[in-house]
């Protein structure tokens, strides 16, 4: 047995902890006893041939069986510990394929309203900023759209506010930046500095800059951060992974890794991956810059790459932006906006123009990536459909799991490609402004009634066949799950239908497009033992109550990450 266990384990046929099954010898009645037994509640599996189950056995990193509580007493043993799921409901671990787990921590700053106007902003930030540490204030939170249409230029709002030191604040959906007369001083912006690649410089009638920096603008500007304020991120990732764990997140996907310096997050995720301090399952989303030269890019991009399904830290993903956001008047769009935008053209921009963005995917999945595509506006959607159709063409089907994010305002032509191609459609319900469509500045709309009623049609592309995930931009959502699913079930038209469906499209439709459909997603024998205990029967009980249910208890492989009395 000794013999054979070694010789299947270094084929790669056998898992360790299946090994370790083997060597460890069986009960009487030829099956070992179980570590961990759960019991006391339902469980609803995702697997479609027993979609129902009472109990859970667990040994090592794995599920042992699923079935009956009969059938799973012989299991129990006299070491083996029995988990009383106390009534609630037992489920797949959910997985998020588009989250920000860094930068969705705080770690300080002022926190300002998404609904506040201009001069709320102007009181919030000074009683934020009032009697503060010497040097730049730091914040996030507010709407942009507010301050486009404020009379005054948003510098000089921010200056009334924090007058004597630098003041950069973030927008809610992390695509702009609100900057004071000094902080444009202190990052050389001014009159002469050049746009960047996918971003816009916001500017007055005589090219000084007015305070607001727009998608890649914003970020390629507020990078210099790192290097006048240098600043650990390390605990922030560790605060995320409690966060994940209460939330019930078994795996997640980094929609953003920033892996250049000054500002390295993989190395990050990379200690904490030596350090045995990760609590999800974790994809990693490298970034592809759009200033970057793409040769020296996409050469950098293949020597980073790593992928470990069932491992802690999985480097397989590439996160491209092909648009901006409507709030900003930057998502790409087929037929011009209603009114005037800061893009010439009025279509909005690209962070990644069309030649550009079917060369990385194309060349990306080729080094084992899956892409990860950004796209908001039916421009933009179409874009980003057609670089993957130039892939398949140039590749045939190399296995990619490519998704497409957001997809807030397609074009209905578009639609029927994604279950064709195999695109996973990923869509968020709890962002800022996702609930009132009609974006508007001033008293003007800014798509009209047509292109805002095809706001995130998740019905029609699951009726269409296609893999549809939902997940949480935290922090520009909601981190929760259960809050998110809830939220899906009442958008109105485009809802998801059912609870069911949602959930499968935080589990193992989820679990599909990171690839790791195989060893999660649903629970069933030989699977890893990722699960969610939650507090109630979320599928017996009214709809209504999804908001109030809780997780009780995470479990990692296996082991608890999160447990509450």
């Amino acid at each position: 047995m000794a013999h054979l266990t070694t010789g299947l384990t270094r084929r790669g046929l056998l898992t360790a902890s299946a090994a370790a099954l083997l060597a460890a010898g069986c009960d009487g009645s030829g099956r070992r006893p179980a570590d961990r037994v759960i019991t006391g509640g339902r469980v609803y599996t995702l697997d479609r041939r027993r979609p129902w189950a009472e109990a859970v056995a667990i040994s090592g990193d794995r599920i042992q069986a699923v079935g009956d509580r009969a059938a799973l007493d012989p299991l129990i043993g006299p070491r083996t510990e029995v988990v009383d799921a106390a009534g609630g409901l037992v489920l797949p671990g959910f997985h998020d394929v588009h989250c920000h787990p860094i930068e969705g921590r705080s770690g300080g700053g002022c926190l300002l309203g998404y609904d506040a106007d201009a001069a709320q902003l102007v009181r919030q930030l000074r009683d934020c900023a009032g009697g503060g540490p010497p040097g730049w204030v730091i914040g996030a939170g507010f709407d942009v759209t507010r301050l486009t249409e404020a009379r005054r230029p948003p510098c000089e709002l921010l200056d009334d506010a924090v007058p004597d030191r630098p003041a950069l604040m973030f927008d809610s959906n992390g695509h702009a930046a609100w900057l004071n007369t000094r902080a444009l001083a202190a990052l050389g912006i001014g009159p002469g500095t050049p746009e960047v690649t996918g971003g816009i410089t916001l500017r007055d009638a005589a090219g000084r800059p007015t305070g607001l920096l727009l998608d890649n603008a914003m970020l390629v500007h507020s990078a210099r951060l790192a290097e006048l304020l240098p600043h650990d991120e390390y605990p922030l990732l560790l605060e995320s992974q409690d966060a994940l764990a209460a939330a019930g997140i078994t795996s997640v996907a980094d929609a953003r890794v920033f892996w250049r310096e000054p500002n390295d997050q993989l190395r990050l995720w990379q200690r904490a991956e030596r350090e045995g301090r990760l609590k999800a399952r974790t994809t990693l989303g490298l970034w592809a810059y759009p200033e970057l030269a793409d040769d020296q890019q996409l050469a950098e991009l293949r020597r980073l790459h790593r992928r470990e399904p069932a491992g802690p830290l999985s480097v397989a993903e590439v996160k491209i932006c092909v648009d901006g956001i409507t709030s900003n008047l930057t998502a790409a769009l087929l037929d011009p906006y209603l009114v005037g935008t800061p893009v010439p053209g009025d279509r909005g921009l690209n962070y990644f123009d069309a030649a550009r963005t079917a060369r990385y995917v194309t060349e990306l999945e080729r080094d084992g990536f899956s892409v990860h595509l950004h796209a908001i506006g039916d421009r933009g959607v179409r874009e980003a459909l057609d670089a993957i159709e130039h892939a398949r063409r140039r590749n045939g089907d190399l296995g990619a799991r490519h998704r497409i994010t957001h997809i807030e305002y397609p074009d209905p032509a578009d639609l029927e490609r994604f279950a064709r191609l195999g695109v996973v459609a990923d869509f968020q319900t709890s962002a800022p402004g996702i609930d009132d469509p009609e974006y508007r500045r001033g008293d003007e709309p800014v798509l009209g009634a047509e292109r805002t009623g095809r706001l995130q049609p998740i019905r029609t592309l699951m009726d269409t066949g296609a893999t549809v995930t939902l997940s949480s931009d935290f922090d520009v959502g909601d981190l929760s799950p259960l809050a998110n699913i809830a939220t899906s079930l009442r958008i109105g038209p485009h809802a998801v239908p059912g609870l069911e469906r949602a959930i499968r499209a935080y589990t193992l439709d989820a679990a599909y497009a990171l690839r790791q459909e195989r060893l999660t997603g649903s629970i069933e024998a030989g699977k890893l033992a990722d699960l969610v205990v939650l507090d109630r029967d979320i599928l017996s009980r009214p709809v209504e109550e999804l908001a109030e249910a809780t997780v009780r208890r995470t479990i990692l492989g296996g082991r608890d990450v999160h447990t509450v009395p």
